[in-house]
């Protein structure tokens, strides 16, 4: 995921005043006594249950952006105990759920972030100065926008419109790439592949 710096920050500060009052209320509704210090923690040796194996990745990702937020901790732990609950076919109660529902306040901050980030004019992006960097040190992901906007780039040469379907990181990481400069034979590979095409 091409996520910067900059862009982190920005969610962070959008979603900290929503996320700390869910969690103010959530804990003002309830006595401390219900639920004990290990239900705010999650469980670092925590066995995901084989239905959840495809969705529990993105919850720990979720959990990594945002670790400076408290109430994120908290929804790891109730989201590792709600998936228990349903791989044992025990009821989950609502409040539970409520936690868990967290997860997707901090989905909509991320997708807002990166829409915004995608948006951004590109004099405005953090790393303007790709022209110094080699194309051989950028990192796989980084090379992978830069061919791609290659490719966009050789094929604007023929038409005259072109239409791209791409997720809100690939948008980012094409306009932070679109002036990368890319070597000939590299260049010469993807003229030759879109031509396949």
């Amino acid at each position: 995921m091409c996520v910067t710096d900059e862009a982190g920050s920005r969610m962070v500060k959008l979603l900290s005043s929503h996320l700390v009052s869910s969690v103010l209320k959530s804990m003002s509704s309830s006595p401390v006594s219900d639920a004990g210090l290990g239900d705010f923690v999650p469980r670092s040796d925590y066995e995901v249950p084989p239905f959840a194996q495809s969705v529990y990745p993105l919850l720990e990702d979720l959990h990594n952006i945002f670790a400076d937020l408290p109430s994120i901790g908290r929804a790891l732990a109730q989201a590792q105990k709600m998936l228990s609950y349903v791989n044992r076919g025990e009821i989950v109660d609502t409040k539970l759920l409520s936690e868990a529902y967290t997860f997707r306040i901090a989905v909509e901050g991320l997708r807002i972030a990166l829409n915004n980030a995608a948006r951004l004019p590109i004099d405005q992006m953090s790393n303007t100065n790709l022209d110094e960097i080699e194309f051989s040190d950028l990192p796989a992901e980084d090379k992978s926008h830069a061919l791609l906007a290659q490719a966009l780039w050789s094929q604007t040469k023929k038409f005259k419109t072109i239409v791209a379907t791409v997720d809100a990181s690939g948008l980012a990481g094409l306009r932070k790439h679109w002036n990368t400069p890319v070597p000939l034979e590299v260049q010469d590979l993807v003229v030759t592949a879109c031509k396949k095409l």
